[in-house]
């Protein structure tokens, strides 16, 4: 169709204008930037508690070791673990451990040894008895020597002569004395070197429980049981633990630099065990001590880790036990009047990793607002600048949010 067809008809550049307008505008339309629908929570003034939280176990306060008192062969214990045990009962028998057996020659040599000991102990016996005529002969005469001196018989250096025999003789007397003992002896030790090689097994012998301290023994337990079958142990050998499992207390192993900021008598909150009995299923306490030495544990991932015991007293008594599962959240701080937004509406603010910002919602915009953070909690961050009461920000900016963007607020879901 030619121009002058065109201009007969003047309804048609009217429509071409229409259709570029509508062209242009759903350009724009397609290419201009929307709005961001985000989830929306306001900051509000409420308690604040910074907590430390993981898992630890109960421990039984005072526990006692049972050992062999001597070296021999430990019958197999009738005592398993969670049985009753008060003070003066039998745990488990003994019997003390036997010499190891001797051959012929051996025992030959121990009977020439018992020969020659016996005959060293009368040859000892028969010089006793020759030392003691000596000295009472010696005694006689200077009882005799002291009789004439006094009737001027005798000189004074002839009585002192025979007084002085009288002590040697008296000295004689008692050395073979002792020598007789001492081969008396030694005759004994070979005889019962025999008679244990020749004799039966031993009578066994009870170990009682003897608790130590103020304890009394009467609400004790066994443990642990550490050797269930006969064995042959050597004195000092742990065979069992008991202890009273009434009131255990409750150990939590942190991370050293965890630990360190949390003082003693710090508050807590235990819980995580079963409810037995329709008992409390939680409880408050207080930490009553932290061990001074760190241990090192490899973690779930395979890092060495420095952690430290806290030593948490319970306010209320705990299921009695040992080792069971404890969750323990350790209050590190606490303020009544805190204004706090979610803590997942907190980020580090762009070019300063050490400072934090929040996107506040201000109409249809997010505005990125740098806020100084008094602390962070597990569910809420404390905001001591930046941010006023009943102020909206946006929870879990998405990765597209910038300073300025068009947002459409959602309200955050529960």
């Amino acid at each position: 169709m030619n121009l002058e067809a065109w201009k007969a008809w003047p309804w048609r550049w009217a429509v071409a204008a229409l259709g570029l307008a509508l062209g242009g505008a759903l350009l724009l339309w397609a290419f201009a930037p929307r709005a961001l629908e985000v989830e929306v929570a306001h900051a509000r003034i409420q308690a604040y508690e910074e907590v430390v939280e993981d898992d630890g176990r109960a421990r039984v306060r005072e526990r006692w070791a049972v050992t062999m008192p001597w070296s021999g062969t430990l019958e197999r214990p009738t005592l398993k673990e969670g049985h009753e045990v008060r003070a003066g009962q039998t745990l488990f028998w003994v019997r003390p451990a036997q010499p190891a057996l001797m051959d012929a020659r051996t025992q030959a040599e121990l009977q020439a040894r018992a020969a020659a000991a016996q005959a060293a102990w009368q040859r000892s016996s028969r010089q006793t008895e020759v030392a003691l005529v000596a000295w009472q002969r010696s005694a006689v005469a200077a009882a005799r020597s002291v009789m004439l001196a006094e009737q001027s018989f005798v000189s004074r250096a002839q009585v002192e002569t025979a007084v002085l025999d009288l002590q040697r003789d008296e000295r004689a007397w008692q050395a073979a004395q002792a020598a007789e003992r001492a081969a008396l002896h030694e005759l004994e030790q070979v005889r019962v070197a025999l008679a244990t090689a020749n004799g039966s097994a031993a009578e066994r012998r009870a170990v009682s429980l003897r608790p130590a301290g103020d304890a009394s023994g009467d609400q004790l337990q066994v443990l642990r049981v550490m050797q269930a079958h006969e064995a042959v142990l050597p004195a000092g050998a742990a065979v069992m633990e008991v202890g009273d499992v009434r009131r255990p207390e409750v150990v939590l192993p942190l991370l050293s630099q965890e630990a360190l900021r949390i003082p003693v008598g710090s508050r807590v909150r235990l819980s995580g065990w079963a409810d037995r009995g329709g008992g409390p299923s939680h409880l408050e306490g207080r930490v009553r001590l932290i061990e001074p030495a760190a241990t090192t544990k490899v973690s779930a991932l395979g890092l060495e880790e420095q952690r430290i015991n806290l030593v948490i007293e319970p306010a209320a008594e705990l299921p009695p036990g040992d080792g069971y599962t404890v969750r323990a959240q350790v209050v590190v701080r606490r303020a009544e009047q805190a204004l706090q937004v979610p803590v997942s509406a907190v980020f580090p603010l762009p070019g300063k990793p050490a400072a934090h910002a929040v996107f506040t919602v201000q109409g249809e915009q997010a505005r990125l607002t740098e806020v100084q953070l008094g602390g962070r909690g597990p569910t809420g961050a404390w905001i001591t600048q930046g941010l006023q009461d009943g102020q909206a920000v946006v929870v879990f900016p998405p990765a597209a949010l910038h300073d300025g963007s068009r947002i459409r607020a959602a309200p955050r879901a529960q």
